[in-house]
């Protein structure tokens, strides 16, 4: 099986533009609610609301993947952002519905990203073996982590043109990142209706072995599969099972640690070392080197390293750098290698999760079980912002929130090593 040259530029081009409408808002999105009248909470809510457009997107699209084509699937989900778009453009000079727009556009938003993380995913597996699989994972993790740090920069490019407005609308600093949603969102559905290929797969990956998609017979989905076959495909044992568990655990610690990161670092830096924002914003810049020269070292050894190991270390790494953050005075040497860490250890435990667990899914759990997984990952970002927060100022916080995430890992790490010999046995069966 093989990945189509326009099959992986449409991937990686949709899941880079969706990552950098993701982005794009986030710089401008307070003054935004601020000239609709929301109060300073409302911030948090339309935050966390986009992570629980993604859990939500993540479990529906993931399972449609089950029994329509791919590229209908993605399309739909790419629908959703264009009305997220346009709603959140709408919102503005309507003071009392305005705030309450942009939540659902940021749901809708969401619902877009989520889904179609997870059916790109679930594609991928698809297409690909698993000496692939992993190197092709961890590309596409790659033009998303791109994605998330040039979209600021987009933002501050659109915000150089005049404003300028026609009846119903503005264009400005404000708004234009809401278009550059739309026009994103739109030329993501035509690159999956042009530049997606359907794979000639076990039938039974749409749900019906007739090869009928959506109420349409479809020749490249036709094979001949016997039932017993199908069923032996789909027929899980506990010890997999186990395993599958354990990968949702690990990525669900993984986007923990990174939702905490994101949170905390800004207020412990100004805190503990007296930095500004442009500080924290080299700091972060710094993080993202790390992460793509991460991806570019995973992607080198990927064929030849299997990825339990990739994920044992990215757990190591994650527990070691937590655990650098617990001692308060906390000396600037010891921040700097435990946020070090911590950067490597995210970008490199979800591409390797993500390939394992595509691996250990039998094929009718694809779409589902990526949705699953993508959606733990959402609850962790909405859970891990307002714990962090809350728990941080109180007495001994640092050790609870640090050390306790340094926990997880640890946790996650023994879970990974426990499974160890049932994980090969899973692959290979």
């Amino acid at each position: 099986m093989t990945l189509s040259t326009s099959s992986r530029l449409t991937l990686f081009t949709t899941v880079f533009l969706s990552c950098v409408s993701f982005a794009i808002v986030l710089p401008s999105l307070w003054s935004y609610l601020q000239t609709l009248g929301a109060h300073k909470s409302f911030l948090a809510y339309v935050i966390c609301i986009y992570s629980v457009g993604e859990a939500l997107g993540a479990l529906y699209f993931g399972a449609q993947f089950r029994s329509k084509a791919a590229k209908r699937v993605l399309q739909s989900a790419a629908g959703l952002g264009a009305l997220g778009s346009v709603l959140y453009v709408l919102a503005y000079d309507r003071l009392v519905l305005g705030p309450y727009c942009v939540l659902f556009s940021r749901l809708l938003c969401g619902l877009w990203t989520g889904g179609a993380q997870a059916v790109q995913q679930a594609y991928l597996q698809r297409c690909l073996d698993e000496r692939r699989l992993t190197s092709e994972t961890v590309a596409l993790n790659a033009w998303a982590c791109i994605g998330f740090v040039v979209g600021p920069s987009f933002a501050l490019l659109l915000s150089v043109f005049p404003p300028f407005s026609l009846p119903a609308v503005v264009f400005d600093e404000l708004t234009f990142p809401a278009w550059f949603m739309l026009l994103s969102s739109v030329l993501s559905f035509f690159l999956y209706e042009f530049g997606l290929l359907e794979h000639r797969d076990c039938a039974h990956t749409y749900g019906r072995a007739d090869g009928v998609v959506g109420g349409e017979a479809s020749p490249l989905l036709k094979t001949d599969v016997d039932s017993e076959h199908c069923h032996r495909l789909v027929s899980v044992g506990w010890r997999t099972r186990v395993a599958i568990a354990v990968c949702n655990f690990a990525f669900f610690v993984h986007m923990f640690g990174f939702a905490l990161q994101e949170t905390i670092t800004t207020p412990l830096v100004q805190e503990y070392y007296q930095w500004n924002v442009t500080n924290a914003d080299v700091l972060f810049t710094a993080a993202s080197v790390l992460t793509l020269l991460c991806f570019a070292c995973v992607w080198a050894v990927s064929e030849r390293v299997k990825d339990r190991v990739l994920t044992a270390i990215s757990l190591v790494f994650g527990a070691v750098g937590w655990a650098c953050l617990t001692p308060v005075p906390l000396h600037v040497g010891l921040f700097l290698t435990g946020f070090g860490f911590a950067s490597v250890a995210f970008p490199l435990g979800r591409a390797c999760v993500m390939s394992l667990a595509s691996k250990l899914f039998p094929p009718e759990w694809q779409g589902s079980g990526q949705g699953v997984l993508l959606a733990l990952g959402a609850v962790a970002r909405i859970v891990a912002p307002f714990g962090a927060v809350q728990v941080f100022y109180v007495a001994n916080g640092a050790l609870i929130v640090f050390g306790g995430c340094a926990l997880l890992f640890g946790v996650a790490a023994v879970g990974v090593r426990f499974v160890w010999s049932d994980v090969d046995t899973a692959l290979e069966s």
